[in-house]
């Protein structure tokens, strides 16, 4: 029953994140649509053609400055690219809420049930809380990184222009913090369920 559990917001985790990129790209296509009807340009049939054009602009570098209030800030927030940007900020957001839901009861559910008596024979509590914390760090990683593939994918056949390297090197960062800043919450959800 909890595999069942953590394989579907395995799969929950994974289709949100190809989903945020497919409104992403949308998002993108619609900009660039109506950047070239006032340009007076050419339409593109893919998102992402003009995105680095308009990111190479002085103009939008001197509005991101003034927005974040730090030029060295916007010009490194600029080299990265957007799909990344986006990967990060759902990653960081969405990975504990993933931990809460999987990992909350994973303890106490085998304390309420009884079941802990056929483990804790052979094995020590502490012995059996460390392979519960392995177990759940280790789905944690797989799933953020499953979740960072398939970004990586769907960007890359959804924009027209796509730095695959440059990309999945950013994801990777991300992928690494979000799972950090989420390995805090899983501790704390794991001790509350012990």
């Amino acid at each position: 029953l909890r595999s069942r559990k953590i394989a579907i917001f395995m799969v929950l985790y994974v289709v949100g994140a190809i989903a945020a990129t497919l409104i992403f790209t949308e998002l993108l296509q619609t900009i660039e649509e109506e950047l070239a009807e006032q340009l007076l340009v050419a339409r593109t049939s893919m998102p992402g053609s003009m995105t680095d054009a308009v990111m190479e602009r002085p103009e939008l570098r001197r509005v991101l400055s003034k927005l974040v209030g730090d030029r060295s800030l916007a010009l490194s927030l600029l080299s990265i690219p957007p799909v990344a940007l986006l990967f990060g900020w759902v990653t960081i957001t969405f990975a504990p809420i993933f931990v809460v839901f999987t990992s909350s009861d994973s303890m106490s559910s085998e304390l309420a049930s009884g079941s802990v008596r056929f483990s804790l024979v052979r094995t020590e509590r502490s012995a059996w809380a460390f392979g519960k914390l392995a177990s759940h760090t280790l789905l944690l990683l797989l799933s953020v990184t499953l979740a960072g593939v398939a970004t990586w994918i769907t960007a890359s056949l959804r924009l027209s222009v796509f730095d695959g390297a440059a990309t999945a090197a950013w994801i990777a960062r991300y992928s690494i913090t979000a799972s950090s800043f989420a390995f805090a919450h899983l501790g704390l959800v794991l001790g509350m369920s012990q």
